[in-house]
């Protein structure tokens, strides 16, 4: 004879492990996306100094008109999710589905991560300094990597203080079995809490999973004023009993985006494997007076030729590998290369004086 086995669920459900997110402190919040989905940011040039002259019309030299680069910041980013829980489900299993619980847990282990894997994306490809490493950092080589990086931020005048390190797991794990980090300091008395695990070299430490990196990067130091972290919007609802369904609808969406501001650029370095950094594109007269190619195979490739940099610039052009242009005067051309869709991060900027007739 069958046996009838009862069977309930319990109340409380096994949460998966998830964190909050890990990239919240390490953006610039000065900028207001309200009532615009773009915002037009100038950065303003400097001038070279002369020797003053105790004679002549212009003794402090001839004057110079002071430049600028407009970068403009359009909002592009609209993550939303619609999930159900059924009356009777949720009776079945003991109301172990409750609308708050489930729309937290969807934030924590689903949409936060998500936004921390697309800002560490933008700040990788809009660093102002992204090196190739030929091999893997290890134990032995990883602070020297780390400190690289920090003479760069130095030499580019970038403060100390709120500077970061954003670092895989993996690498972390080198970092902590390094002798020159042990000798340094002790990673237990740094400010563990709030996601941090440490300092080094005076910047704080996140430690963030292998997968919430581009493929082949293994760090990012950066300065939380070189990037605008924008949430113009977060809307959640819960809806009792919609049409066609016995239960609750819970739905939300962001409204967000993740930028690098060209003239704080230089305050990002990130350390990447050689392999996943795209070439340097090739800029070359074509032998027709004016004419000029810009090459990098495979790749996506902006120009300008006003001076300003085409990672940021707001008069960038797109060109694909091997095509040409025509310039009517003598201008310095720039141009940088990158594929994103392979995980080839960008390459330097390619700078090239073209000179017309």
């Amino acid at each position: 004879m069958a046996q009838n086995m009862a069977s309930k669920y319990e109340s409380k459900v096994a949460e998966r492990f998830s964190k909050k997110s890990f990239t919240d402190n390490l953006f610039n919040k000065d900028y207001n996306f309200v009532g615009v989905q773009t915002i037009n940011v100038f950065s303003i040039d400097t001038v070279p100094l002369g020797t003053y002259a105790a004679t002549g019309s212009d003794r402090f030299g001839s004057p110079t008109e002071v430049g600028n680069t407009l970068q403009e910041l359009t909002l592009t980013q609209k993550p939303s999710f619609s999930l159900t829980i059924d009356k009777t489900n949720d009776a079945d299993q003991m109301g172990s589905k409750a609308a708050g619980t489930a729309l937290q847990r969807e934030l924590d282990e689903v949409l936060y991560p998500a936004v921390d894997k697309y800002r560490i994306k933008r700040l990788c490809y809009g660093a102002g300094k992204v090196l190739g490493l030929a091999s893997v950092p290890t134990a032995d080589t990883i602070v020297d990597k780390i400190t690289d990086g920090t003479e760069w931020l130095d030499n580019k005048l970038v403060p100390e203080e709120n500077r970061f390190l954003l670092i895989r797991s993996d690498m972390y794990k080198a970092l902590k079995r390094s002798d020159d980090f042990l000798n340094l300091q002790d990673l237990g008395t740094k400010a563990l809490a709030k996601g941090h695990v440490g300092e080094v070299d005076n910047m704080m430490v996140i430690k963030v999973p292998t997968s919430y990196f581009p493929t082949g990067v293994y760090f990012i130091i950066g300065h939380k004023q070189a990037a605008l972290g924008a949430m113009k919007l977060s809307e959640f609802f819960t809806h009792k009993n919609p049409p066609g369904l016995c239960g609750v609808r819970i739905e939300g969406m962001l409204y967000h985006d993740a930028f690098v501001l060209g003239s704080k650029c230089d305050a990002l370095y990130v350390a990447a494997a050689t392999a996943n950094v795209h070439d340097a594109p090739v800029i070359a007269e074509t032998g027709t007076d004016g004419v000029v190619s810009v090459t990098s195979s495979g790749a996506t490739i902006y120009y300008t030729t006003d001076g300003t940099d085409p990672r940021y610039s707001s008069t960038r052009t797109l060109i694909a590998s091997g095509g040409t242009f025509t310039l009517a005067a003598s201008a310095t051309v720039k141009a940088y290369a990158y594929l994103e869709a392979s995980y080839l991060l960008p390459s330097t900027v390619t700078s090239t004086a073209i000179t017309v007739g």
